[in-house]
């Protein structure tokens, strides 16, 4: 699923077991992208399942400056039994 601020952007749905980054694509909102191609926004299905090589980070921006910070993801209780 796109955000809709990416509806100036060319699009096209993720597939199983593909790496993504996230990607600014200037139209006030970032998005996944495929590396070999980061003009085009890759949209994730309600429900898709997402793993991390590294903690998540999520950018915060002052007035002047911005600074990454560490973000921690738990799961529910409920999907704490799954693989």
């Amino acid at each position: 699923m796109c955000d809709y601020s990416l509806h100036m952007v060319r699009t096209r749905p993720a597939k199983v077991g593909e790496k993504i980054i996230t990607r600014d694509f200037g139209t006030g909102t970032r998005g996944f992208a495929a590396p070999e191609d980061c003009s085009v926004a890759v949209c994730l299905l309600p429900g898709t399942e997402l793993a991390f090589e590294k903690p998540v980070k999520y950018q915060a921006t002052l007035m002047f400056s911005s600074q990454y910070r560490p973000h921690r993801c738990d799961l529910s209780p409920d999907q704490q039994g799954r693989a």
